[in-house]
C-alpha cells in the first residue's frame, strides 16, 4: 500500500497540489484501514491517540508544504 502510494506521488507530474492530494488520500486510507481491519477502535486508548497524533502531524506537514 505504501509503495503504491509513494509511486503515485513521484509519478504524478501535476505539481505540488496533486501530490498533496495523493498523500492526504493515503493518510485517510491508512486511518480507515487501521480502524476497520486492524480493529484499532478496540485497542488501548494510548495507541488510538498515538495514531491520530501521527496522522495529524503527517497531514499538517503536507498542508504546510503546499502553503509554502
Amino acid at each position: 500500500m505504501l509503495l503504491f502510494t509513494l509511486t503515485g506521488y513521484f509519478l504524478s507530474g501535476g505539481g505540488a497540489l496533486l501530490q498533496a492530494i495523493v498523500l492526504t488520500l493515503f493518510a485517510v486510507k491508512f486511518f480507515l484501514i487501521d480502524y476497520q481491519f486492524m480493529e484499532l477502535r478496540r485497542a488501548h486508548p494510548f495507541w488510538r491517540y498515538a495514531l491520530n497524533t501521527l496522522l495529524a502531524c503527517f497531514i499538517s506537514v503536507i498542508l504546510f508544504t503546499i502553503v509554502r
